[in-house]
């Protein structure tokens, strides 16, 4: 390991890592890198922003190669509190009468697009300079990303699940994926990362590539 980091965070799609074919346990493999963050399952982007902040002011920052962030629905409550987590939003969830409130009384589109404006400009004050590649969950509104600094992915990775026949694909695989999945997105990943060694930060500020077509 070359004494290096990799930061990676994000919602369920980054929350499995300890295990081989797990997709970020294999990216900072192959990159031989130390894998840093976590992934917070049914959470809004709010736990990886505190997770960054908190990280920001360790050891660890100033020696970290990549940053990867895996963004979520940017619909999702601004919270750290379980009973703000999107998974109460089945009926049969204890705590849905939450879930329902809010959506009635408290959401509001503008809002969460306006939050995650700021919630992508703060990553490029915290990240200046280094290397940032940002991956969808969901095919969100994509001109939100249009000051995003660094690489960001066309292919959203609810894409490369079973989503469409399966309902239950939530929980079904690590990070949803099947292992073989799970790997390609790694091995891709890893080939997008590289592409900092060819640009530099600086020649990728709001880039767009595609996950199927790295080389």
């Amino acid at each position: 390991m070359s004494g290096k980091n990799i930061f990676i965070t994000g919602d369920s799609f980054a929350f499995h890592r300890i295990e081989p074919q797990d997709w970020p346990y294999e990216v900072a493999v192959g990159l031989n890198l130390k894998l840093k963050g976590a992934g917070y399952p049914g959470y809004s982007w709010w736990p990886s922003l505190i997770s960054l902040k908190e990280y920001a002011n360790s050891k660890d920052f100033k020696n970290t190669e990549y940053f990867i962030f895996v963004h979520t629905q940017l619909t999702r409550p601004l919270s750290f509190t379980e009973s703000y987590n999107a998974r109460v939003c089945n009926e049969d969830h204890p705590d849905y009468y939450v879930w329902e409130t809010y959506v009635k009384y408290f959401y509001n589109f503008n809002f969460s697009y306006w939050a995650m404006e700021k919630y992508l400009a703060e990553i490029n004050e915290i990240c200046e300079n280094k290397k940032i590649i940002h991956v969808r969950a969901f095919p969100d509104e994509e001109k939100v990303y249009k000051k995003a600094n660094g690489i960001i992915l066309q292919e959203p990775l609810i894409s490369y699940t079973d989503h469409k026949r399966n309902q239950e694909f939530w929980n079904y695989g690590r990070n949803h994926m099947e292992p073989t999945i799970n790997c390609y997105i790694a091995q891709q990943l890893i080939k997008i990362c590289r592409k900092y060694e060819i640009y530099g930060p600086k020649r990728t500020r709001n880039v767009w590539m595609s996950i199927d077509n790295a080389k």
